[in-house]
C-alpha cells in the first residue's frame, strides 16, 4: 500500500514538473518583447540619412542573442523579394563598456554580406532609442514618405526561421499589396542586457 502511495506521489511530481518546464518552454518562446516609445514619423535625430523614393527598413540588434540569428535569415528573404524598393539598416547595440569584437559577432558578419543591407554599431544604443527599439530583432518599416507602417517582430517565434506574418506582411507592404496587420509580436534578448551568451568576453576596464 505504502509503495502504491510513493509510486502515486513520483507520478504526480513528475506530471507537475514537465508541466511546469513546458510552461517556462512556451512563455520563453513566445513572449514578445515590451513596446517602447516608437516613433511614428521619421525620427529627425536619426543619424541614418533615408533614401527619399525608397522604403526604410531598421532592425535592432543585440549582437551576443543566440536567437536573433533566425532574424537575420528572414531579413536575407525579405531583401531578396524586396531588391530596388527598400534600404535597410541594422542597428548592432554595444553596451558601454565592451569593444568591438565583442559586437562583430556571426550575426554581424552574417548581417554584412546581406546585399542592401547596411550594419551600423550602435554605442550605448542611442540610435535604437530613437526608434524605440527595446527588444534584438525588432524591426520598423517606414514608407518613402517617412511614415511608419509596419513595427514588429518577423520570426513567428524566438529563434524559430519559416513563414510568419511579419516577414509577409512587410514584403506585402514593400511590394504594394493590401495587408491586414501592421504590427506583429516580436521575440528576442533586451537590447541592453548584458547576461546574455558571450558576456564574459573582454571588457574595457
Amino acid at each position: 500500500m505504502l509503495r502504491n502511495i510513493c509510486i502515486a506521489l513520483i507520478g504526480i511530481v513528475w506530471v507537475l514538473s514537465v508541466g511546469f518546464g513546458i510552461s517556462k518552454l512556451y512563455n520563453y518562446e513566445y513572449k514578445s518583447g515590451p513596446v517602447g516609445h516608437v516613433a511614428k514619423q521619421w525620427p529627425s535625430g536619426s543619424i541614418i540619412q533615408p533614401h527619399k523614393n525608397l522604403f526604410q527598413l531598421v532592425m535592432v540588434v543585440h549582437p551576443q542573442c543566440p536567437c536573433t540569428r533566425a532574424t537575420i535569415g528572414e531579413l536575407e528573404l525579405i531583401m531578396a523579394k524586396s531588391q530596388g524598393q527598400v534600404e535597410a539598416t541594422v542597428l548592432f547595440i554595444k553596451l558601454r563598456g565592451f569593444d568591438q569584437q565583442w559586437v562583430k559577432t556571426d550575426l554581424y558578419t552574417a548581417v554584412r554580406r546581406i546585399p542592401g543591407v547596411n550594419a551600423i554599431i550602435d554605442v550605448g544604443g542611442a540610435e535604437a532609442r530613437v526608434f524605440g527599439g527595446t527588444t534584438s530583432g525588432q524591426t520598423f518599416l517606414y514608407n518613402a514618405q517617412g511614415q511608419l507602417v509596419f513595427m514588429g517582430g518577423i520570426t513567428a517565434s524566438r529563434g524559430h526561421s519559416g513563414d510568419n506574418v511579419g516577414r509577409s506582411t512587410i514584403v506585402a507592404l514593400i511590394n504594394n499589396q493590401p495587408v491586414s496587420v501592421h504590427s506583429t509580436p516580436f521575440f528576442g534578448c533586451p537590447l541592453m542586457n548584458e547576461t546574455r551568451v558571450g558576456i564574459a568576453q573582454k571588457r574595457i576596464l
